[in-house]
């Protein structure tokens, strides 16, 4: 455990006294405890870590039929062959 700790502090570009180093290794201990507690318990159903029960709260799409796209292209002043015509982007040199 002592050479992850002092391959963390390297990694974290830190500078931890001993006693600090110690603290550290007393509370990964204890992570690592509870950790293997929780792994030995036998849960019978899956438990949610949601306080409240997730739902779809999303709506059904609606499949609409589309208005024919030259239409509204022909409402602009700048409709030519099914296009509109923009600002020239490309200069010639």
């Amino acid at each position: 455990m002592k050479e992850e700790i002092e391959y963390f502090e390297r990694l974290s570009a830190l500078f931890l006294s001993k006693n600090e180093k110690e603290i550290i290794k007393r509370d990964i201990e204890e992570i690592f405890r509870a950790f293997e507690f929780l792994s030995s318990l036998k849960i019978e159903k899956p438990v949610s870590l949601h306080a409240v029960e997730i739902k779809n709260v999303l709506r059904e799409d609606k499949v609409k039929k589309n208005k024919d796209a030259v239409d509204f292209l022909k409402k602009s002043r700048l409709y030519k062959d099914r296009y509109i015509l923009g600002p020239k982007t490309v200069l010639e040199e």
